[in-house]
Parts: C-alpha cells; structure tokens; sequence
C-alpha cells in the first residue's frame, strides 16, 4: 500500500540517524560491552558536529535514535542536537539486540531504559528505533498498551528485508493500534531487494542506482526514509577485527557517505519522524499492519 492521499511529502525525505560510535557493534565482544567502550577512541562528538553542520546548511531536521548509556556519557552533545531542532528518540539502553533477550533484559533495553532516559533528561520521547531492526510486529502487539502510555507515537524497527527483518513486511507507513510504523526505504530491482536507504546499501550500491530508486521510490508512494549512523561520514574511524560480513557492512563505500547525503539534502527537504507523524496523524489513508 502507498501513502498517496496528497502530495504534502513529495519533495521531502524522512531523515534518521541512529546515533552510535564507529565501534558499537550489536552483540560483538568486546564492542557491546560499555564497561569496555573505554578501550576504544570516542568520535561521536566530532562526527556528530560534522553531521549538524551539514544539516544546518541545508536548513535540513533529522531524527536522533540515541543509545541511553552513550547519551549519559555525551549529554551535551545530545543538548546540541536538540538545540539544533532535531528529535530525540530512543534506540535502546546499551545497543543490545532485542528480539534476542530475556522478557526482563529487553524490557531494561527498550522500556524501562527509556522511562529512565525520559526521566533523567526530561527529553519528550515519541518514537524509537531497535538496535539493528531487532524487534518483530508480535512484541511490538504485545507491549503496544505500555508504549501508548509512556506517550510513544511510532516504531520506526520492522524493515522489510529479510536480512534484518521480514520481507513480506509493509515498505510504506502503515499502523498498529494507536502506533504508526515508519519503515526504512527498500525497493526490488529485478526480484532482489535492495537496501539503498539503509547504511551500507546507501553508502556502497551504485551512486546512480541509489539516486535514481531513491527519487523513483518517492515518486511513486509519497514518503521516503534514510537511516545513516554519524560514523559513516567518518571514513578514517579505526579499523575493527570483524567477521568478513560485518567488516564489509562496517566499512563498505564510506568514503561516498558525505557526497550522497548532501546530494539528498539538496534534492529533498528533511524531516524528522516526528514532523511526519503530525501530518499523517489523522489520515485515513493510512492501513493497519497486517502481520
């Protein structure tokens, strides 16, 4: 289904940045570890103010998905980012996948993390975002009447790519109960979907490939999500000992990051999850999710 009811997001882009470090692997020791963070050099802060720069040029707002125990570590530079206009949303306690814990260890993660995180900052929290995409349409149902009451608007975690989530999973925002789910942008090229809004896919796959199916997606179903990290714009961050799959995801096509997102910034005006869901909040158009 498309969100086609009018043209108000034509020209316009969904812009998310899940905020980590350039070594905060999910579920990797020692990367997952914040009692081992220390071993490795801090560039959120300098990547973060190259990233608000950026967006500042084009008069561009974004979507913050902080991790709660980084955000304890850098809360100023989680101030300049709200200062700078830009939401702040949630994206776990430590970066821990969710789908992979316990009922109590993911409520720390996701629920009981955030109502601390809200607590302490006195930040208004209206969406979030699981580390790697790890949660599934059956425990958002499940925890739905908590994350209303907390005030929570929107997920934005169910992709649909089978790597990361599911594919038979909407590409386009739809609802669940009184949530709005704000999937990332993923298009089929010949049967194979391909991850062009997503981090790697949009930093390596071919600058005119991405180009095109980006405008192309648009286009054609009124709404468009870019999910980067503030390390991709930093391609002399350290090098890890990964796996050759995660090394490649890691490091692919970094050096491009910079270019395509200033590209898209030129092209399309930037909105924050929040901005979007205020103009959708009472469309009819909107179907409910239907896994």
């Amino acid at each position: 289904m498309s969100v086609r009811s009018d043209n108000q997001h034509n020209g316009k882009v969904v812009l998310t940045i899940d905020w980590e470090d350039w070594f905060h692997i999910c579920d990797v020791e020692p990367f997952a570890d914040p009692d081992k963070w220390d071993q490795f050099e801090s560039r959120i802060e300098r990547n973060t103010q190259r990233l608000l720069e950026l967006l500042k040029r084009y008069d561009a707002r974004a979507t913050f998905f902080v991790i709660g125990e980084l955000a304890r570590r850098f809360p100023h530079v989680v101030k300049q980012v709200a200062e700078a206009g830009h939401e702040i949303a949630w994206h776990g306690e430590t970066h821990h996948t969710w789908k992979t814990l316990d009922e109590p260890n993911m409520r720390r993660e996701w629920i009981v993390g955030l109502t601390s995180f809200m607590q302490e900052t006195g930040y208004r929290v209206h969406g979030f975002r699981a580390p790697m995409w790890s949660l599934t349409a059956d425990l958002l149902r499940s925890h739905h009447d908590e994350l209303v009451d907390l005030g929570l608007r929107y997920d934005s975690s169910l992709v649909p790519l089978a790597v990361v989530g599911n594919p038979a999973y909407p590409r386009t925002p739809t609802r669940i109960g009184s949530l709005m789910e704000l999937p990332p942008t993923i298009v089929s090229f010949f049967g194979i979907a391909a991850p062009i809004s997503m981090s790697w896919g949009f930093r390596w796959l071919p600058g005119w490939y991405v180009r095109w199916q980006l405008q192309r997606f648009a286009r054609h179903n009124n709404y468009l999500m870019v999910a980067i990290h503030p390390w991709e714009l930093d391609p002399d961050h350290g090098k890890l000992d990964l796996s050759r799959g995660v090394r490649f995801t890691h490091y692919a096509g970094l050096k491009n990051t910079y270019g395509r997102l200033e590209w898209l910034l030129q092209k399309k005006q930037a909105i924050s999850c929040v901005d979007y869901v205020n103009t959708m909040e009472k469309s009819h158009d909107l179907l409910e999710f239907g896994l």
